[in-house]
């Protein structure tokens, strides 16, 4: 760029500053004309996303000389300058010189920013701050000297950890690494603590402004967005200041009071997220969608981002990034003082939010979700739903194992509805870890595309639940299934148990129930065992194309795993059930006869003889796929008849007006339904039995399911 097109750059960029997007727009389009050069510089400029080398440009023909400073290298460029490595020559030394761009320099609040910001830095003498040695200005140009930090940022820094080359951070995940995070951390706590007592608030706490030098030690620098008490500010108050990822939510909306030392507690508690996580607590892919998460959303429990972060070093990140100030840190001198008791091993003094705090913050977390319905934020708020309690909690041990795949969980709700709540990614298999309480979607894919899914519902104070899926191709489990599209689907009527709306994703289901033969295959393939009946009756008798039964839920679930699918859950049954209208009889009476639902129904008392429940069963049975005029209007047979089916989510019952889960968490019997209301209660039908392995009962079968992820 020569200086004819650096001049007309300055002059276009300072006169589409004052006008709005269109006018701005209209304005370049006409001034420009043909040449794109300009026009894209200019655009560059505004959209804060310029590589600026060309701000500086006039340093190039005058030695590349500010004052006493000899410019050597650019090493950094940000929204308020360009900071090079230089060579002071009255001292003989290295440092680090911040210049503001030229063209800033015709904006008299840009300068009055920069020359508080080295006011506000100079009057700090701190060992985590970057020391100020010289404020001055050559021509158009005004810089400031300062230390120089020859290290990297800490966002390149976590860059290096992500690939598992991180010089002063080590192996990400280990012992070591987070006693080190917290160090850094407590570092720039202390640095903070100070800056705050000295009236100096940073705002603009994040990884780029986090410098490590050689031995490690963190230096905090650039104040450029700070709020000296001493100075006043120059920054409008309802402008939004910071940078997104990390700005507190007061921030974030700019409201109409000045923020105080507790916006730096959560800015540094966001960089304690990302530096236990490795990933932002909030991700957007716009500055606006950024924001409008911060001010709405809750971030993901650090815990369930990364389940291996310490649990006094997670409760410490959750407190200082509290999004009501009367929560949060009262200072970074006590974020200082607990990161200290956590690196001697000592009690913290922050505790867990209580199961309110926690229950309320799930419910902002999913409220397009959850927050449909005032009840049920209500029945949240009252303690009466205790299921979604317990579930923020206790924490379930989990095991998944596969060939080599990645495993992401999703959060889902009672019913087995998804909350709207971003994936988790647990790791490669084996995986080896805890999830909180509750309904969880485990997708696990391989490099090449083989997939399977896993449904755990998780019990309070539940044992660690194993399961062991086989990758499967699309191709494969996609056969013998039928698609169905519920898109947004109203439950009311016939399902009153679930919320006014449950948005079900497309999903996959079997045509059939499981049959004798597949699963006989399955058995002989694992070396299952088989249906414990089988070694005591005479099931040559029993054709192979009637529906499986007497197995487990958790036979169910093993069978569905190696087939790389899943079991139904509960809402998707229920749509199935009931269809897109709701209807309160499912699919009529010509659906099936009434001897085909008997053989749905325990119509025999448990304790009844083997014989006479096997006899039961063949009596009333019938080959799967029997009666199509039954049929689902997607074409799924046997929803009602035939047998009751295992769903992999909790069963619903209405007690005294309230929705619960059923005792037993992984099973569903809907027997009630399957006989058109003659063991019908409140229009549940339930069975006060958990699921266990001991109870594999005669009118039980199952049939799996996919999540349609081909969309």
């Amino acid at each position: 760029m020569n200086e004819k097109q650096w001049k007309e750059v300055r002059r276009l960029y300072n006169a589409a500053l004052d006008l709005e997007e269109p006018e701005r727009e209209k304005f370049l389009q006409a001034e420009c004309g043909e040449d794109a050069e300009i026009l894209r510089d200019v655009l560059a400029l505004l959209a804060d996303s310029a590589d600026v080398r060309f701000l500086t440009w006039p340093l190039g023909d005058s030695g590349r000389v500010l004052g006493d400073f000899e410019l050597l290298e650019e090493i950094g460029v940000g929204g308020t300058g360009t900071v090079f490595r230089a060579w002071q020559r009255s001292l003989s030394r290295e440092v680090a010189l911040k210049v503001l761009p030229e063209h800033f320099s015709l904006n008299e609040d840009r300068v009055e920013r920069f020359r508080r910001e080295a006011r506000a830095a100079a009057k700090l003498k701190h060992p985590s701050i970057a020391p100020i040695y010289e404020v001055g200005c050559e021509g158009t140009f005004h810089f400031i000297a300062m230390e120089l930090v020859d290290g990297p940022d800490l966002a390149g820094e976590l860059t290096a950890v992500r690939g598992n080359v991180a010089i002063h951070l080590g192996v990400p995940n280990t012992e070591e690494y987070f006693k080190r995070t917290a160090k850094v951390v407590l570092r720039i706590a202390s640095a903070l603590a100070y800056s705050h007592g000295m009236g100096v608030i940073h705002r603009d706490v994040k990884p780029n402004n986090i410098l490590i030098n050689a031995k490690g030690d963190p230096k905090l620098v650039d104040f450029g967005l700070a709020r000296d008490d001493s100075q006043g500010t120059v920054t409008e108050t309802d402008r939004v200041e910071g940078t997104p990822y990390y700005m507190s939510p007061e921030q974030a909306r700019a409201i109409q009071e000045r923020v105080d030392e507790r916006t730096d507690v959560y800015s540094l508690g966001a960089v304690l997220y990302e530096m236990c996580t490795l990933s932002r607590p909030h991700e957007g892919r716009t500055t606006r969608e950024v924001i409008e998460k911060i001010t709405v959303h809750e971030p993901r429990s650090i815990r369930i981002a990364n389940p291996k972060v310490p649990t006094d070093l997670a409760v410490i990140c959750e407190k200082a990034m509290e999004r009501e100030l009367v929560d949060r840190y009262a200072s970074a001198s006590e974020l200082e003082d607990d990161l200290g008791r956590f690196l001697a091993g000592e009690p913290i003094l922050a505790k867990r939010a209580s199961p309110t705090r926690r229950a309320l913050r799930y419910v902002r977390r999913n409220r397009v979700a959850i927050g449909a319905t005032a009840g049920l934020v209500l029945a949240l708020i009252g303690a009466k739903w205790t299921y979604t309690w317990t579930a923020q909690v206790d924490w379930i041990p989990i095991q998944i194992e596969s060939e080599t795949a990645s495993v992401y969980a999703t959060r889902l709700e009672i019913s087995g509805a998804p909350t709207g709540g971003e994936e988790v990614n647990l790791g490669k298999t084996p995986v080896n870890t805890k999830l909180p309480v509750g309904t969880w979607l485990c997708r696990v894919e391989a490099a090449d595309g083989r997939r399977a899914e896993v449904l755990f519902s998780l019990d309070p104070g539940g044992e660690t639940l194993k399961r062991r899926v086989t990758l499967t191709s699309l191709e494969e489990i996609r056969l013998g299934m039928i698609r169905i599209e519920p898109l947004l689907w109203r439950a009311s009527g016939a399902c009153t148990f679930l919320p006014n709306s449950v948005t079900l994703p497309p999903f996959y289901v079997d045509q059939n129930e499981v049959t004798v033969d597949q699963y006989r295959d399955f058995c002989e393939a694992n070396e299952h065992p088989l249906p414990y009946f089988w070694a005591r009756l005479d099931v040559s008798r029993l054709p192979g194309n009637f529906p499986i039964t007497g197995i487990s839920a958790e036979d169910a679930e093993a069978y569905a795993g190696w087939k790389g699918k899943r079991l139904l859950t509960h809402a998707e049954y229920e749509y199935l059930l009931h269809g897109p209208n709701n209807a309160k009889s499912s699919w009529g009476d010509e659906a099936a006869t009434p001897e085909h639902r008997k053989a749905a129904g325990p119509y025999l008392a448990e304790n009844a003889p083997i014989e006479e429940r096997f006899e039961h069963f063949l009596t009333y049975a019938s080959p799967v796929g029997s009666y199509p005029k039954g049929a689902t209007p997607e074409g799924v047979l046997d929803i009602i008849g035939n047998v009751a089916e295992y769903l992999g989510t909790p069963g619903m019952e209405l007690i005294d007006g309230e929705v619960r889960p059923m005792k037993g968490l992984s099973f569903e019997v809907d027997a009630g339904y399957i006989q058109g209301g003659e063991v019908v209660e409140n229009g549940f039908a339930h069975f006060d039995r958990p699921a266990t392995s001991r109870w594999r009962p005669l009118h039980m079968g199952f049939r799996c399911a996919s999540t349609a992820r081909d969309l």
